[in-house]
């Protein structure tokens, strides 16, 4: 990568905007990606007279605080390093360490004031599609930056084109360059181009080698069993024929409902003998971040030790990108090829495991329509149909085919719709339509399920009532007792909660917040400390 950046004549770095990496997963892109930016940085201040601000967008958070150490450890005390999402700890500090007060430690993270910046993928689109003063404070941030973005094929399909569109018009106005990197790389420009109406402009590839990358490694292998629909039962009979006694397993489900009945089968056959010596974990967005996380870790101790039982985690998507886990085997309800591909990265990360472990694909009923559009389905079927087993050197074919057929028949309305109306005839309530995740009819429920969950609870009711606080320091100290408490809350579908008895958090102490409550003593009946709310029957 580095050798292809120096290669790059100095007119070429004033032009080229942008760049990709396309590389397997567990190869160490994300330092990678950092010392290319560095780069590129040093390149620009001497070409152009200016320092750019680094910015690095991750899809998921859990990713972000592990990226976030990195970072730290990279630069020690050369930089600040940043980390703002809706978790962030508002740490900042002045040059001599004094603590700032928490009200303009909450502007500065908010403005992203800091050398290099960690985000998340709504952080970013949001900053940049909105009509609301807060959320623009930091837009000006990414001009003359360089951005990278990580994951980028996590991005929803029907905005690919309108952000690609955006992208390109960010370089050509604002001197924006960015870096897009995946195991898995999407047409996320070309498609930009194509409602552009314009020509495709190829990135440059800093590793233009990657096909041989994918060739070295037969860590994994996709076999597909997607010929017939499954259901419960038969996915357990397949699991028991195919897994050895000795092995991890990893087992992603498309629904919380499928997740849990898998789990709770799997349970089953532990207690009755059927499945020995192993510990059962399970993971998924139905359960609270505290315990997610307790989850992961637990999880991890587990696989890291070789003395030790096996290990059967059953989850969502949740285990997808970024995790570092690494199992032996890997179960897949029907997805798109790039999420397939994911949970494969977590089968065999590191290639001690010999050689094409297997990661089973198959169909559990129509779990996957609930999810996934069909544009995608259908062309990830017509490929597992067409290969039945893929050793990992031919994912980059299977992707090339994958994303080629998707790129020519893309609906790309909802993404012309916004563009035409809410950026080029600048009708800003349109911009309200746009959504990075689908937040409408899903309630925060915030669960007191420990005592350090009641004390956050009463700690808000006190600064919400307080009344010798001025609206900027009140408001900074709720966003930061919010962000713990959210460690405590699940969302769930509003129309799954009609009749739950559910409380709002007034009930509580008379203190109004836009999250419902389950109290103490109603935990039992709203929450299984094993697989989380038990009405969240999320599709």
């Amino acid at each position: 990568m580095m050798s292809v950046l120096k290669g790059l004549e100095d007119e070429q770095i004033r032009k080229e905007k942008f760049f990709t990496i396309t590389a397997p997963t567990g190869i160490g892109k994300t330092l990678a990606s950092l010392e290319c930016a560095l780069y590129l940085q040093q390149r620009i201040a001497e070409l152009e007279g200016y320092v750019p601000r680094i910015i690095t967008a991750i899809p998921f958070i859990n990713i972000i605080e592990q990226s976030r150490r990195d970072y730290e450890a990279v630069f020690g005390k050369n930089a600040q390093v940043l980390a703002h999402h809706r978790l962030a700890d508002l740490s900042f500090s002045t040059e001599e360490g004094e603590e700032l007060p928490l009200d303009q430690r909450l502007l500065l993270t908010e403005a992203w004031e800091a050398d290099v910046v960690l985000t998340t993928f709504v952080q970013l689109c949001h900053s940049i599609f909105t009509n609301r003063n807060s959320p623009l404070r930091k837009f000006h941030k990414l001009a003359g930056s360089i951005v990278i973005l990580d994951e980028v094929q996590t991005l929803p399909e029907k905005y690919m084109p309108l952000i690609g569109a955006v992208l390109r018009k960010m370089a050509e106005y604002y001197g924006t360059r960015f870096i897009l990197m995946t195991a898995t790389q999407p047409k996320l420009l070309e498609l930009g181009d194509r409602l552009l109406g314009q020509s495709f402009c190829k990135p440059i590839e800093l590793l233009p080698s990657h096909r041989e990358y994918f060739a070295s490694f037969t860590r994994t292998q996709l076999i597909s069993r997607i010929e017939r629909k499954r259901n419960a039962e038969d996915f357990f009979s397949l699991f028991l024929d195919t897994r050895q006694p000795h092995q991890s397993a990893l087992v992603v489900m498309n629904t919380i409902r499928r997740s849990k009945e898998i789990y709770q089968l799997l349970k089953k056959a532990q207690s009755e003998g059927v499945l020995r010596n192993v510990e059962i974990f399970y993971l998924s967005t139905n359960i609270v971040p505290w315990q997610r996380s307790q989850v992961i870790e637990a999880v991890r101790e587990r696989l890291a030790d070789s003395k030790g039982n096996p290990v059967i985690l059953v989850s969502t998507q949740a285990i997808e990108a970024g995790v570092d886990l690494d199992f032996d085997i890997g179960y897949r309800d029907l997805a798109p090829l790039e999420s397939i591909i994911q949970t494969a990265g977590r089968v065999n990360r590191h290639g001690k495991k010999g050689e094409l472990c297997p990661v089973y694909v198959m169909r559990l009923e129509e779990d996957a329509q609930y999810i996934y559009g069909s544009h995608h389905l259908n062309w990830t079927k017509k490929l597992l149909e067409m290969y039945q087993e893929v050793p990992e050197p031919l994912f980059p074919r299977l992707l090339f085919d994958y994303y080629q057929n998707l790129a020519k028949h893309l609906p790309m309305d909802i993404s012309r719709d916004l563009w035409n109306e809410a950026i080029c005839r600048l009708n800003l309530e349109k911009l309200n339509e746009f959504q990075l995740i689908e937040t409408d009819g899903v309630a925060d429920v915030f669960i007191e399920l420990t005592e350090e969950a009641t004390e956050l609870a009463d700690e808000y009711e006190r600064v919400m009532m307080a009344t010798n606080m001025s609206f900027y320091e009140k408001r900074a100290v709720l966003r930061r007792i919010t962000t713990t408490m959210s460690q405590y809350m699940v969302q769930v579908r509003v129309n799954r909660l009609v009749d739950s008895q559910l409380a709002e958090f007034a009930a509580r102490g008379g203190v109004k917040a836009n999250f419902l409550w389950v109290s103490p003593d109603q935990v039992d009946a709203f929450y299984d400390v094993q697989t989380g709310f038990k009405e969240a029957y999320l599709y």
